[in-house]
Protein backbone atom coordinates (compact mmCIF):
# COMPACT_ATOMS: atom_id res chain seq x y z
CA UNK A 1 0.00 0.00 0.00
CA UNK A 2 1.17 3.39 -0.74
CA UNK A 3 0.49 6.33 1.33
CA UNK A 4 0.64 10.11 -0.03
CA UNK A 5 1.75 12.48 2.51
CA UNK A 6 1.16 16.34 2.18
CA UNK A 7 4.96 16.59 4.27
CA UNK A 8 5.78 20.13 2.95
CA UNK A 9 6.22 21.39 6.57
CA UNK A 10 9.08 19.23 7.10
CA UNK A 11 11.02 22.08 4.31
CA UNK A 12 11.39 24.35 6.70
CA UNK A 13 14.87 26.23 6.78
CA UNK A 14 15.35 27.24 9.53
CA UNK A 15 15.02 25.52 13.35
CA UNK A 16 12.15 28.08 13.73
CA UNK A 17 10.15 26.32 11.66
CA UNK A 18 9.94 23.00 13.62
CA UNK A 19 6.71 24.00 15.05
CA UNK A 20 3.31 22.06 16.13
CA UNK A 21 2.49 21.07 11.98
CA UNK A 22 6.02 19.99 11.84
CA UNK A 23 6.30 18.06 14.92
CA UNK A 24 3.12 16.10 14.41
CA UNK A 25 4.11 15.39 10.53
CA UNK A 26 7.43 14.10 11.93
CA UNK A 27 5.99 12.06 14.58
CA UNK A 28 3.55 9.96 12.59
CA UNK A 29 5.42 9.50 9.31
CA UNK A 30 8.22 8.12 11.66
CA UNK A 31 5.49 5.90 13.22
CA UNK A 32 4.51 4.76 9.72
CA UNK A 33 7.53 4.08 8.14
CA UNK A 34 8.00 1.26 10.52
CA UNK A 35 5.04 -0.50 8.58
CA UNK A 36 7.67 -2.46 6.22
CA UNK A 37 4.57 -3.06 4.16
CA UNK A 38 4.00 0.48 3.54
CA UNK A 39 5.70 3.04 0.97
CA UNK A 40 5.46 6.43 1.79
CA UNK A 41 5.32 9.35 -0.71
CA UNK A 42 5.91 12.27 0.39
CA UNK A 43 5.29 15.70 -1.32
CA UNK A 44 6.23 19.04 -0.96
CA UNK A 45 7.08 22.34 -3.06
CA UNK A 46 10.77 22.96 -1.22
CA UNK A 47 13.46 20.27 -1.33
CA UNK A 48 13.50 17.79 1.89
CA UNK A 49 17.25 18.25 3.77
CA UNK A 50 19.49 15.30 4.18
CA UNK A 51 19.00 15.23 7.73
CA UNK A 52 14.99 14.84 7.32
CA UNK A 53 16.21 12.01 4.79
CA UNK A 54 18.03 11.11 7.32
CA UNK A 55 15.42 10.14 9.31
CA UNK A 56 13.57 7.87 7.58
CA UNK A 57 14.19 4.20 6.41
CA UNK A 58 14.14 3.37 2.49
CA UNK A 59 10.44 2.86 2.05
CA UNK A 60 10.16 6.44 1.84
CA UNK A 61 9.87 8.18 -1.30
CA UNK A 62 10.72 11.89 -1.89
CA UNK A 63 8.34 13.84 -4.78
CA UNK A 64 9.04 18.02 -5.12
CA UNK A 65 6.15 19.45 -7.05
CA UNK A 66 7.10 23.22 -7.79
CA UNK A 67 6.14 26.01 -7.81
CA UNK A 68 4.71 26.53 -4.05
CA UNK A 69 1.87 28.85 -6.19
CA UNK A 70 -1.30 26.50 -6.37
CA UNK A 71 0.68 23.81 -4.67
CA UNK A 72 -2.33 21.85 -3.32
CA UNK A 73 -5.02 22.97 -4.94
CA UNK A 74 -3.53 22.19 -8.60
CA UNK A 75 0.48 20.81 -8.64
CA UNK A 76 -0.75 17.79 -5.84
CA UNK A 77 -3.84 17.18 -7.40
CA UNK A 78 -2.34 16.53 -11.21
CA UNK A 79 -0.30 14.86 -9.49
CA UNK A 80 -3.02 12.42 -8.15
CA UNK A 81 -4.57 11.94 -11.77
CA UNK A 82 -1.10 10.69 -13.08
CA UNK A 83 0.63 8.48 -10.20
CA UNK A 84 -2.17 8.44 -7.32
CA UNK A 85 -1.33 6.55 -3.73
CA UNK A 86 -3.82 4.39 -2.66
CA UNK A 87 -4.69 6.71 0.58
CA UNK A 88 -3.98 10.73 0.52
CA UNK A 89 -3.21 12.42 4.30
CA UNK A 90 -3.11 16.02 4.43
CA UNK A 91 -1.77 17.65 7.29
CA UNK A 92 -2.10 20.89 6.52
CA UNK A 93 -5.37 21.05 6.99
CA UNK A 94 -6.17 20.90 3.32
CA UNK A 95 -7.12 18.30 0.30
CA UNK A 96 -5.80 18.61 -3.29
CA UNK A 97 -8.85 19.37 -5.28
CA UNK A 98 -9.06 15.68 -7.06
CA UNK A 99 -8.06 12.83 -4.48
CA UNK A 100 -7.59 8.92 -4.17
CA UNK A 101 -10.01 6.58 -3.32
CA UNK A 102 -9.16 7.23 0.13
CA UNK A 103 -8.12 10.84 1.58
CA UNK A 104 -7.72 11.81 5.51
CA UNK A 105 -7.60 15.49 6.96
CA UNK A 106 -6.14 16.38 9.73
CA UNK A 107 -7.60 19.49 11.53
CA UNK A 108 -6.67 21.81 14.24
CA UNK A 109 -8.49 24.69 14.81
CA UNK A 110 -10.95 26.52 13.37
CA UNK A 111 -9.74 30.24 14.85
CA UNK A 112 -9.37 31.76 12.13
CA UNK A 113 -13.44 31.80 12.06
CA UNK A 114 -14.53 32.48 15.45
CA UNK A 115 -11.44 35.44 15.46
CA UNK A 116 -11.01 36.31 11.94
CA UNK A 117 -9.30 39.81 13.29
CA UNK A 118 -6.51 37.71 13.85
CA UNK A 119 -5.79 36.62 10.24
CA UNK A 120 -6.35 39.43 8.29
CA UNK A 121 -4.33 38.22 5.55
CA UNK A 122 -5.57 34.13 5.75
CA UNK A 123 -8.36 33.86 7.07
CA UNK A 124 -10.39 33.80 3.75
CA UNK A 125 -8.15 30.87 2.43
CA UNK A 126 -8.30 29.19 5.57
CA UNK A 127 -11.77 29.44 5.31
CA UNK A 128 -12.35 27.71 1.93
CA UNK A 129 -9.74 25.47 1.70
CA UNK A 130 -10.91 24.21 5.15
CA UNK A 131 -14.71 23.65 4.23
CA UNK A 132 -13.50 21.81 1.04
CA UNK A 133 -10.83 19.31 3.31
CA UNK A 134 -13.43 18.50 5.47
CA UNK A 135 -16.36 17.98 2.48
CA UNK A 136 -14.41 15.67 0.22
CA UNK A 137 -12.13 13.64 3.24
CA UNK A 138 -13.38 10.11 3.93
CA UNK A 139 -12.12 10.63 7.79
CA UNK A 140 -11.35 13.71 9.30
CA UNK A 141 -8.82 13.65 12.47
CA UNK A 142 -9.33 16.59 14.90
CA UNK A 143 -6.83 17.08 17.52
CA UNK A 144 -9.63 17.83 20.53
CA UNK A 145 -12.91 17.31 21.45
CA UNK A 146 -13.36 21.28 21.17
CA UNK A 147 -11.81 21.21 17.63
CA UNK A 148 -14.53 18.05 16.40
CA UNK A 149 -17.48 20.30 18.27
CA UNK A 150 -16.31 23.39 16.34
CA UNK A 151 -16.22 21.16 12.74
CA UNK A 152 -19.54 19.55 13.32
CA UNK A 153 -21.48 23.00 14.29
CA UNK A 154 -19.83 25.54 11.72
CA UNK A 155 -19.29 22.98 9.08
CA UNK A 156 -22.12 20.43 9.65
CA UNK A 157 -20.18 17.67 9.50
CA UNK A 158 -21.46 14.09 10.64
CA UNK A 159 -19.83 13.34 14.32
CA UNK A 160 -19.04 9.42 12.70
CA UNK A 161 -16.88 11.20 10.01
CA UNK A 162 -14.61 12.81 12.59
CA UNK A 163 -11.81 10.63 15.23
CA UNK A 164 -10.22 12.65 18.02
CA UNK A 165 -6.49 12.15 18.17
CA UNK A 166 -4.49 14.00 21.00
CA UNK A 167 -1.35 14.76 19.90
CA UNK A 168 1.89 14.13 22.58
CA UNK A 169 4.72 15.55 23.94
CA UNK A 170 8.19 14.17 22.70
CA UNK A 171 10.03 11.69 24.99
CA UNK A 172 12.10 13.97 25.81
CA UNK A 173 9.55 16.39 27.90
CA UNK A 174 10.62 14.83 31.70
CA UNK A 175 11.01 16.40 34.59
CA UNK A 176 14.79 17.73 34.86
CA UNK A 177 17.17 17.70 37.77
CA UNK A 178 17.92 21.35 39.13
CA UNK A 179 22.14 20.48 38.56
CA UNK A 180 20.98 19.83 34.95
CA UNK A 181 18.88 22.98 34.19
CA UNK A 182 21.92 25.13 35.21
CA UNK A 183 23.75 25.23 32.09
CA UNK A 184 20.34 25.96 30.32
CA UNK A 185 19.61 28.67 32.26
CA UNK A 186 23.15 30.16 32.00
CA UNK A 187 23.15 29.86 28.56
CA UNK A 188 20.10 32.60 27.98
CA UNK A 189 20.91 34.53 31.05
CA UNK A 190 17.90 33.30 33.08
CA UNK A 191 17.68 33.30 36.77
CA UNK A 192 15.22 31.48 39.02
CA UNK A 193 12.45 32.45 40.12
CA UNK A 194 10.56 32.66 36.20
CA UNK A 195 7.57 32.45 34.74
CA UNK A 196 7.62 31.06 31.33
CA UNK A 197 5.73 31.95 27.89
CA UNK A 198 6.08 29.59 25.39
CA UNK A 199 4.56 30.05 21.41
CA UNK A 200 4.75 32.58 18.82
CA UNK A 201 4.12 36.01 19.57
CA UNK A 202 0.74 36.33 17.78
CA UNK A 203 -2.30 37.89 18.33
CA UNK A 204 -3.97 35.41 19.77
CA UNK A 205 -1.45 34.58 22.06
CA UNK A 206 -2.77 37.17 24.05
CA UNK A 207 0.85 37.95 25.10
CA UNK A 208 -0.10 41.48 25.91
CA UNK A 209 -2.44 40.47 28.86
CA UNK A 210 0.39 38.33 30.16
CA UNK A 211 2.95 41.44 30.01
CA UNK A 212 0.75 43.65 31.26
CA UNK A 213 -0.58 41.21 34.36
CA UNK A 214 3.80 40.59 34.89
CA UNK A 215 4.37 44.23 35.24
CA UNK A 216 1.49 45.08 37.55
CA UNK A 217 2.80 42.07 39.89
CA UNK A 218 6.77 42.68 39.69
CA UNK A 219 5.09 46.71 41.01
CA UNK A 220 3.16 44.76 43.83
CA UNK A 221 5.95 42.49 44.83
CA UNK A 222 9.45 44.11 44.16
CA UNK A 223 10.97 41.41 44.01
CA UNK A 224 13.28 39.62 41.56
CA UNK A 225 10.74 37.63 39.28
CA UNK A 226 11.43 37.60 35.85
CA UNK A 227 8.99 36.75 32.88
CA UNK A 228 11.40 34.65 29.94
CA UNK A 229 9.62 34.89 26.34
CA UNK A 230 10.07 32.24 23.66
CA UNK A 231 9.32 32.29 20.55
CA UNK A 232 9.58 33.82 17.36
CA UNK A 233 8.58 36.95 15.99
CA UNK A 234 6.92 35.76 12.76
CA UNK A 235 3.48 37.84 12.00
CA UNK A 236 3.62 38.76 15.57
CA UNK A 237 1.84 41.25 17.32
CA UNK A 238 3.54 45.02 17.18
CA UNK A 239 1.33 45.95 20.92
CA UNK A 240 2.99 42.99 22.64
CA UNK A 241 6.38 43.33 20.61
CA UNK A 242 6.81 46.85 21.95
CA UNK A 243 5.32 45.84 25.37
CA UNK A 244 7.91 43.37 25.73
CA UNK A 245 10.79 45.51 24.45
CA UNK A 246 9.86 48.05 26.94
CA UNK A 247 10.06 45.95 29.57
CA UNK A 248 13.12 44.03 28.45
CA UNK A 249 15.12 47.45 28.73
CA UNK A 250 13.54 47.65 32.52
CA UNK A 251 15.25 44.10 33.02
CA UNK A 252 12.15 42.28 34.17
CA UNK A 253 12.00 40.52 30.79
CA UNK A 254 13.94 38.08 29.45
CA UNK A 255 13.24 37.09 25.32
CA UNK A 256 15.32 34.23 24.03
CA UNK A 257 13.91 33.89 20.71
CA UNK A 258 13.16 30.42 19.72
CA UNK A 259 14.86 28.12 21.92
CA UNK A 260 15.66 24.32 20.39
CA UNK A 261 13.25 21.71 21.98
CA UNK A 262 16.29 19.88 23.48
CA UNK A 263 16.72 22.93 25.78
CA UNK A 264 12.94 23.60 27.07
CA UNK A 265 12.52 20.67 29.12
CA UNK A 266 14.91 22.14 31.29
CA UNK A 267 13.12 25.78 31.21
CA UNK A 268 10.25 23.98 31.77
CA UNK A 269 11.73 21.88 34.87
CA UNK A 270 12.68 25.35 36.33
CA UNK A 271 10.03 27.72 35.90
CA UNK A 272 7.11 28.99 38.54
CA UNK A 273 4.33 27.70 35.58
CA UNK A 274 3.93 28.55 31.84
CA UNK A 275 1.46 31.48 31.33
CA UNK A 276 -0.32 31.07 27.85
CA UNK A 277 -3.87 32.02 28.65
CA UNK A 278 -4.77 32.49 24.89
CA UNK A 279 -7.64 33.33 23.00
CA UNK A 280 -8.35 29.85 21.45
CA UNK A 281 -5.93 26.99 20.89
CA UNK A 282 -7.32 23.70 19.15
CA UNK A 283 -4.81 21.55 21.43
CA UNK A 284 -1.15 23.74 22.61
CA UNK A 285 1.38 21.39 22.48
CA UNK A 286 3.10 23.99 25.77
CA UNK A 287 0.76 22.67 27.96
CA UNK A 288 1.09 19.16 27.34
CA UNK A 289 4.95 19.53 27.48
CA UNK A 290 4.75 21.83 30.25
CA UNK A 291 2.74 19.14 32.48
CA UNK A 292 4.71 16.52 31.30
CA UNK A 293 7.84 18.47 32.73
CA UNK A 294 6.03 18.43 35.82
CA UNK A 295 5.69 22.70 35.20
CA UNK A 296 2.01 24.02 36.99
CA UNK A 297 0.41 25.50 34.41
CA UNK A 298 -1.89 29.16 34.40
CA UNK A 299 -3.98 28.83 31.12
CA UNK A 300 -7.23 30.30 29.63
CA UNK A 301 -10.64 28.51 30.28
CA UNK A 302 -11.87 28.79 26.73
CA UNK A 303 -11.46 25.95 23.54
CA UNK A 304 -9.69 23.22 23.92
CA UNK A 305 -7.41 23.75 26.93
CA UNK A 306 -9.90 22.44 29.81
CA UNK A 307 -9.29 19.23 27.97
Amino acid sequence: MTIGIDAASLTGDSIDSQTGLYTVTLNIVKYLARMPDLTLKLYSYSSFSPMIKGIFPKNVIYKVIEPKTFWMTGRVSLEMISDPPDIFIGFSQSLPLITPKKSIVWIYDLAFEFLPEYYPKSANKLSWQTKLAVAKADKIIAISKSTKQDIVRLYRVPQNKIEVVYLAADEKFRPVPKAQTQKILKKYNIKDPYFLFVGSIKPIKNLTAILKAFSNLADITNKSVRLVVTGNMNDADQNSVKLLRRLEKLGRIIYTAFIPKEELPSLYSSAIALVTPSFYEGFGLPIIEALSCGCPLITSDVSSMPE
